[in-house]
């Protein structure tokens, strides 16, 4: 070996190991915490979807217990709801532990196909550390990978799509072929906005091998229209299949059926607004969520500048970042999340130009590949620190106690009638109690009359009505709505039901 590489060589696999005990060790921070963190709502719907499965309740139409009956309301393909039910039954750890447990081990894996997808694109030796080191490190896939939610899960499964479709087309392996295939599926079914940028990834490697290799052959063809056109057709069928469950329930079935989500996600954000407030957004915060700081993505461009020709793949890549947002700008916008879709490739960007410095025979180009590769580790650290690490640690207890004294005054059987909470089903999760959840703005629904015809047609009745937050002293609702004797004044005002 090179003595002038194995510096190096030292580096990366240092880093590599430092970066993955930090990991591990952030998983650990407010690991025994309740789910009271950021975007609660969107944590506690995985998890009480997972609370119903794991109680023996169905898996297709799994039930999410907020919008009365019917109450099986679906929306991504269950995968991680069954795999933290799963892993819940057979550990017997609480529910809430278990979902972070599958999150992670759905993170880790996440290192897997990233070798593979360096393999193909060039890495060799140490510097094939180099992209999952940088993945480790990233704030946001440290942060968003340790809640109950299925965000890791979509991004494994979308990168094991892109890696097995690479691996198929520098091999011909038929067995390759169905992997993809069938990996497309699930990326998919997990999560539609994650799968799309890396479904478009595939679509690019494939005309591009084709192109370069001339193999035009109708057997080609027609294997890479199935690579890329079956995936989006289960998609398709299971968005079908969750829109005619949810338009059999009264209270769901106008705003929460797929025709009224695309619109929200696709056509929801204005073109002030994608020019002006959606940039500002992706650079003050989705940069920094995903390598740190703006300072690491300024110093990569003028980088890459230099370097020329040589930073192909950091150019291309810092363009498929921009896929997802743009697609989705209403939704990457509002919920900062979402971003798990795209910051893969940014990641990976600076993993490309850092690998092209390191290689480089000149000795002060490959010293500030090395010196950018541990500026962007450092700034990923920091950024972690000072906000993903601190957000793990809260513990509000509030909803958890006033979920427990709900507990005791109702029935198991008995619902929950809500007003204030919107749809956020964290107290109803903690209280292990169904609910029909009006909502903020919506509180004179005229369907609520059909879904408590529904509900009583099952046996079930309503056992208390709970006003959270301004519902408590609105004066028009306390008018419209008959309530019985007040049984408990907490976190929200508790009713008998009449």
């Amino acid at each position: 070996m090179n003595n002038s590489r194995v510096w190096l060589n030292n580096l990366l696999v240092i880093s590599f190991g430092l970066v993955f005990a930090y990991s591990l060790w952030s998983a650990t921070v407010g690991w025994d915490t309740p789910i009271v963190q950021q975007y609660e709502f969107v944590q506690a719907k995985a998890a009480i979807g997972a609370y119903y499965i794991a109680s023996g309740g169905p898996i297709l139409r799994y039930e999410f217990p907020i919008f009365g009956p019917p109450w099986s309301v679906p929306y991504e393909f269950p995968i991680y709801q069954v795999a933290s039910a799963w892993t819940h039954n057979f550990t017997g750890m609480p529910l809430e532990q278990a979902g972070r447990l599958v999150g992670k081990i759905f993170f880790y894996l996440s290192c897997i196909p990233l070798f593979f997808i360096a393999r193909v694109l060039g890495f060799r030796g140490k510097t094939i550390l180099i992209p999952i080191t940088l993945f480790l490190a990233s704030p946001i896939y440290l942060f968003w990978s340790r809640q109950f939610m299925n965000e890791s899960t979509a991004i494994f499964f979308s990168l094991a799509y892109l890696m097995a479709a690479m691996l198929w087309i520098k091999k011909s392996n038929n067995m390759l072929w169905f992997i993809a295939v069938a990996l497309g599926a699930i990326a998919a079914l997990a999560k539609s906005t994650t799968y799309v940028s890396f479904a478009l990834v595939v679509g690019i490697y494939l005309s591009f091998e084709m192109l370069r290799n001339r193999s035009f052959t109708l057997s080609r063809l027609v294997r890479s229209f199935v690579v890329l056109l079956f995936p989006l057709i289960v998609g398709l069928v299971w968005v079908r299949f969750t829109d005619s469950l949810k338009s059999m329930n009264p209270i769901a079935a106008d705003i929460h059926v797929s025709t009224t989500w695309v619109k929200s996600y696709l056509f929801n954000a204005g073109l002030s607004e994608r020019m002006g407030s959606f940039w500002y957004h992706l650079f003050r915060i989705t940069i920094h969520d995903a390598i740190g700081h703006r300072t690491v993505w300024i110093f990569s461009v003028l980088f890459a500048v230099f370097l020329g020709k040589r930073a192909w793949l950091y150019w291309l890549c810092s363009l498929l970042f921009l896929v997802a947002p743009l697609i989705f700008a209403h939704a990457h916008m509002t919920h900062d999340y979402y971003a798990n879709a795209n910051a893969i490739f940014l990641v990976f960007a600076i993993a490309a130009l850092v690998e092209r410095a390191v290689v480089s025979e000149k000795k002060w180009i490959s010293l500030l590949g090395a010196i950018l590769f541990v500026l962007v580790i450092g700034y990923e650290v920091r950024d972690f620190m000072g906000k993903g690490y601190i957000q793990q640690q809260e513990r509000r207890m509030e909803p958890v106690i006033f979920a427990k004294k709900l507990q005791k005054i109702v029935a198991p059987n008995d619902v929950l009638l809500m007003y204030g909470e919107d749809w956020c089903p964290v107290i109803a999760f903690q209280a292990e109690r169904r609910a029909i959840m009006l909502q903020n703005g919506n509180w004179y629904n005229p369907r609520l009359a059909e879904s408590l015809s529904l509900l009583h047609a099952e046996g079930k009745k309503v056992g208390v009505t709970v006003l959270c937050h301004e519902a408590r002293t609105d004066q028009k609702l306390l008018k419209h709505i008959s309530l019985g004797p007040l049984l408990l004044r907490d976190l929200c005002d508790v009713y008998a039901y009449q």
